[in-house]
């Protein structure tokens, strides 16, 4: 597998409170593109599977991609942040990329 891209779960009030999933269609449409460029890609969608930030590292691992990729809202940076920590103590050579809006228009905070 070449690249794996995740969309975190989101913990937001809001979000519990509403009680639906959007698919993540920004991931959807980046891993097509990539995938067309001839890369393996897998999607995995947290915020509707809910394996939670161990779960999806213990996946990714298993998975030992490339590169993994990751997006962020400003909702979700955090727990973002909590997945990235968790993939590179597992795999610390992989490639590591964050995306999103809150990186788009807040690059410095998010580092």
């Amino acid at each position: 597998m070449d690249v794996v891209l995740i969309n975190p779960e989101d913990r937001t009030a809001v979000k519990n409170k509403l009680g639906f999933v959007l698919p993540p269609l920004n991931l959807m449409y980046l891993g097509a593109s990539l995938e067309r460029a001839s890369f393996s890609v897998k999607i995995i969608d947290d915020d509707l599977r809910r394996m939670g930030v161990e779960g999806v590292a213990r996946l990714v691992e298993r998975i030992n991609p490339f590169i993994v990729g990751i997006t962020a809202t400003t909702a979700t940076i955090r727990t973002s942040l909590e997945y990235i920590k968790a993939i590179k103590d597992r795999l610390p050579n992989v490639l590591t990329v964050i995306g999103g809006p809150h990186p788009t228009f807040l690059p410095v905070d998010t580092l």
